[in-house]
């Protein structure tokens, strides 16, 4: 017997094999002692060479009459029996029971062959358009870069270094401003420092309270000038740093 071609007796056996092949179609008919004898040889050996064929399928012959079924699971298939069904992924996909009313023998075994032989098509159809989907994302991923790819990574490239110059003449520029304004500062203590010693000078007769004030005054004012210019120093320390490493 083939790898696909099983007689199951019992229900365990049955749910192994299903459990076993999940992912091919699994298509089982269902028999009982009360056809006739001819008539199940016949689907059995539809079964046997369909199944030389329709490799990606499995085909279960089951007697309901001498399978082991404690919950009787399958005891209404004995109705209109033989009764086909085929499932995939555990959900019935096709079904045909024999109506000897209205089929005879040679048609239910005609009906059957067609009906398998399109779930192998069909399934061997899903297989390949798998195939063939993994082997476009292969060539894909196996071709060289396109020439506009490349352009691509050159602009984007060229980019990046445009905006590390332009930082970089940010930080120049900021290094710039902060000099002038340094110097700006220094010239405005100095200046200061001189009106200082001159109005010291008028007023030392005048009230020399006032002039100590005045002199306190300054001396806090200079402070925290002087506070203003340290912060932008260290500012300036950090901007310098930016700039070397962005250079690197």
């Amino acid at each position: 017997m083939s790898k696909n071609l099983y007689r199951v007796g019992k229900k365990s056996d049955l749910d192994e094999i299903i459990k076993n092949n999940f992912f091919k179609p699994i298509c089982i008919i269902f028999t009982s002692n009360e056809i006739e004898k001819d008539f199940e040889d016949k689907i059995a050996n539809l079964f046997k060479e369909i199944s030389k064929n329709n490799t990606y399928c499995m085909h279960l012959l089951i007697n309901l009459d001498n399978f082991i079924d404690n919950i009787n699971f399958f005891n209404q298939m004995k109705l209109n029996a033989p009764n086909f069904i085929a499932y995939f992924k555990g959900k019935q996909i096709s079904g045909h029971s024999f109506n000897s009313e209205k089929d005879n023998k040679d048609d239910y075994i005609s009906t059957i062959q067609s009906l398998i032989d399109k779930i192998n098509s069909s399934y061997i159809q899903r297989l390949m358009n798998i195939f063939n989907q993994n082997e476009q994302i292969k060539q894909k991923m196996d071709q060289p870069v396109e020439a506009d790819e490349v352009n691509e990574t050159a602009e984007t490239a060229e980019a990046d270094e445009a905006d590390k110059a332009a930082e970089a003449d940010e930080v120049d520029e900021a290094d710039e401003a902060y000099e002038a304004d340094e110097a700006d500062e220094a010239d405005e203590v100095n200046e200061a420092d001189e009106v200082n010693e001159v109005n010291e000078a008028d007023e030392v007769d005048e009230n020399k309270e006032e002039q100590v004030n005045n002199i306190k005054k300054r001396s806090i004012e200079i402070d925290v000038q002087q506070i203003e210019i340290d912060k932008k120093k260290e500012k300036l320390k950090e901007l310098i740093k930016l700039k070397k490493n962005l250079k690197k």
